[in-house]
């Protein structure tokens, strides 16, 4: 259950995008040179889909100092939660029929989803 959680954090991760200032200078491609001081906000989001990154190794909770603290609680939460509602729906399907969002581009806030269940 943890990979399949895994999995779903990586294609749509709690926290798209953070904002960090730079410590020392860096070349990012050929064009651009960061100094230090200068503010980035890298694209979580779009960091857990490079094709470089080994698998398994998403940024759905930040990485290195910056690291969610509620990290493994969340995947729990999420890992039990899932194994339950499956335990008492044997055979379930669910139907993702809409969800609403609110249309923040930090947190990733689902008020609401419309499902169908059904065995």
């Amino acid at each position: 259950m943890e990979a399949r959680a895994t999995a779903a954090l990586t294609v749509d991760p709690p926290v798209r995008l953070v904002r960090r200032r730079c410590t020392s200078s860096a070349a990012v491609g050929e064009r651009i040179t960061l100094h230090p001081g200068d503010v980035v906000t890298p694209l979580l989001a779009r960091a857990n889909r490079d094709p470089v990154r080994p698998a398994g190794r998403h940024m759905a909770f930040g990485w290195g100092p910056h690291m969610c603290l509620g990290m493994h609680m969340g995947l729990a939460e999420m890992c039990v939660g899932a194994r339950e509602l499956f335990a008492a729906y044997p055979g379930l399907v669910v139907e993702l029929l809409s969800v609403a969002s609110p249309g923040d581009t930090l947190f990733r806030v689902v008020p609401g989803i419309l499902v169908k269940l059904s065995s």
